[in-house]
This record gives structure tokens, C-alpha cells and sequence, in this order.
């Protein structure tokens, strides 16, 4: 799988990969370094980084990343039989080029809110609920923009990236803030993760977590009826 990765230095690109402070600014809010190798704070494969001429690597369990710096390209191996055109994974790493422009764009440091809500419904019926009109990935304006309306308060945002039906995230304009969304496989059901990334010292929304639960979540009831 080949990656365009953002405009910017050479030098700050590699920061961005290869530093734990840049790291939780844009993969994972939880990310750390030690002797080299990069362990997320919630799930994924712990990776180890190194370069490669101009380039650097990221290599674990099931997965190669090569990141060429002065090419801004970047692809992602089959390595250890790991299957990387999966399309769930593709939107994962969609999701985070998407986070790692935003990061690029300005310093500062950034915070997170994340809510995982189980997902009872098939792609395809989640995605509805996504698109839907108090959902986050309705049509864009003429000029690219669009409103998108999340525990009672509306935001204006411009989309970044759309996977149907897995995957969305949209700039909040208003906040110089980062929204993405992605329904992805879980243990025994689908999982819907919603992740907020806020730069600055704009206050956290409050009843997001509701929001998105209401949206995805009591699914088993509308699956098994009444009577069970």
C-alpha cells in the first residue's frame, strides 16, 4: 500500500515519525519511545524505528512502513503475513495521514478525546448513521465547507477524508481542531472509534461521548426486538 504523505521539511516530517512528543501529537496520545521502539497506549503492535538511508522505518508484528522523507511517499509492506489491503486497515492509516497533515500544520501542543461504542450493525448500516442528518460526513458546500452537529452544538468543518463506509475525519474550523471517525472490527462486533484532537486552549466539548454512543450504541435492543 503506497502513502502521500504531507508537504513540509524533511526534518519535521521526521520528527513527527521518529519523536514521542511529536508521536502523541498526531498517532496516539499515549505513544512512547524506549530504545527505539514505538509502543501505542491503547492497542496496535509495538514498532521499531529506525532509518534507512533518508527514509525512516517503522517495522513490527504484521507490518513494514517505509517512509521516504525528501519523496514524501510512503508504503506499507506485507510483512509477516499481515494482509495491508484490508480495507479497514487502509482507512486506519488513511485517518492517520489525515492527523499527521493536521499536526504538521501548526506546533502546539495538541489533546485528545477518544470514545470506543460497540457497533451491533453491518458497514454499510453504521455508515448510514455516520451520514445521516446528525451525523458527521454529510455532502460539502459549494465552497467545501459543511455543518455538522454533535451533542447539540454546531460545527463548522471541512472534510479531509472519506472511506465509506468505514472512515471520515473533518477539520473544525472554528476550533483548529481535528475530528475523525472510523467503524472498524472489534472481538465480537464492530467498533465505532470517535477521536477529537484540539490544539490551543479552546475547552474540550462536553456529551460527546453520549453523542456518539446514541448514535451507535443500544443497537442490540433495534437487532433482537422486544421480545429478545
Amino acid at each position: 500500500m503506497r502513502l502521500l504523505l504531507p508537504a513540509g521539511p524533511p526534518e519535521r516530517l521526521r520528527a513527527a515519525l521518529t519523536e514521542a512528543a511529536e508521536l502523541r501529537r498526531w498517532w496516539d496520545p499515549d505513544a512512547t519511545l524506549a530504545d527505539g521502539d514505538l509502543s501505542p497506549g491503547l492497542d496496535g503492535p509495538t514498532l521499531a524505528i529506525h532509518a534507512d538511508g533518508d527514509a525512516v522505518v517503522w517495522e513490527g508484528e504484521g507490518i513494514r512502513a517505509r517512509f521516504d522523507l525528501a519523496g514524501r511517499t510512503g508504503v506499507v509492506e506485507e510483512h509477516g503475513g499481515a494482509d495491508v489491503e484490508d480495507p479497514d486497515f487502509a482507512a486506519g492509516w488513511a485517518l492517520a495521514l489525515a492527523a499527521l497533515e493536521w499536526a504538521l500544520a501548526a506546533a502546539g501542543p495538541v489533546r485528545w478525546l477518544r470514545f470506543d461504542v460497540p457497533v451491533a450493525l453491518a458497514y454499510e448500516d453504521a455508515w448510514g448513521r455516520i451520514v445521516g442528518p446528525e451525523g458527521l460526513a454529510g455532502a460539502d458546500g459549494p465552497d467545501g465547507r459543511r455543518t455538522v452537529h454533535i451533542a447539540g452544538e454546531r460545527y463548522g468543518g471541512r472534510g479531509v477524508v472519506t472511506v465509506a463506509p468505514r472512515a471520515v475525519a473533518l477539520r473544525l474550523e472554528d476550533r483548529d481542531a481535528l475530528v475523525r471517525l472510523q467503524v472498524g472490527p472489534g472481538e465480537s462486533v464492530n467498533v465505532a472509534r470517535l477521536e477529537l484532537l484540539v490544539r490551543g486552549d479552546t475547552a474540550l466539548p462536553e456529551g460527546w461521548g453520549p453523542w456518539v454512543a446514541r448514535r451507535f450504541g443500544m443497537t442490540w435492543v433495534a437487532q433482537l426486538g422486544e421480545d429478545g
